[in-house]
């Protein structure tokens, strides 16, 4: 297994600096979350063929990387931590511009929730990009809605600041009780 650089991983990574804010929509009220991901663990396990899977910026049809990041309140590497980003990215068109992603958010650390969120989708283009909130777990078991996701930066390796909006009509929302202690 090798190492991803940083720079190139920035294009299909995601996530997540914690302000809950209340909001209506049509379909009932949301609950809207912004964490940061911090982008340091991940691994090309399959290289497309005829690229050199070391380098990011060459990644072909096929190229499958899996990820376990931080994921904490703000974009500083010392802010308060909320738990992990873990999943795969995998590239699925030949033109090598989109790539389909399949990860889930564990909060381990929330001061508020307690469980996860499932997300996957195709991650198109660059800037601003969104997929969908397929599920949850705990405190989000039966979860629906929506992330956006950019990066925020990539000095000295990338950063992803991505936004959820969950519709909690979709859920039972209840924060944890044990969520006190956290």
């Amino acid at each position: 297994m090798v190492p991803l650089r940083w720079g190139a991983v920035a294009a299909l990574v995601l996530l997540v600096s914690i302000s809950v804010v209340k909001a209506s929509d049509p379909n009932g009220e949301v609950e809207s979350m912004t964490y940061f991901v911090h982008c340091t663990d991940e691994v090309n396990i399959v290289a497309g063929p005829g690229k050199d899977g070391r380098d990011l910026t060459k990644l072909a049809f096929g190229s499958t990387l899996v990820f376990d990041n931080d994921v904490t309140v703000g974009p500083e590497r010392d802010s308060k931590l909320v738990g992990r980003r873990q999943g795969m990215a995998v590239m699925d068109n030949f033109a090598g511009t989109n790539y389909y992603l399949l990860f889930t958010v564990i909060f381990e650390h929330h001061e508020k929730y307690q469980g996860s969120l499932q997300v996957q989708g195709t991650e198109i283009g660059s800037g601003a990009r969104e997929i969908t909130v397929v599920g949850g777990t705990g405190d989000f078991r039966g979860a629906r809605g929506y992330s956006t996701f950019h990066l925020y930066t990539s000095d000295p390796y990338p950063i992803i600041q991505q936004d959820f909006v969950i519709y909690k009509s979709s859920f039972n929302y209840k924060p944890s009780a044990d969520s006190s202690d956290m």
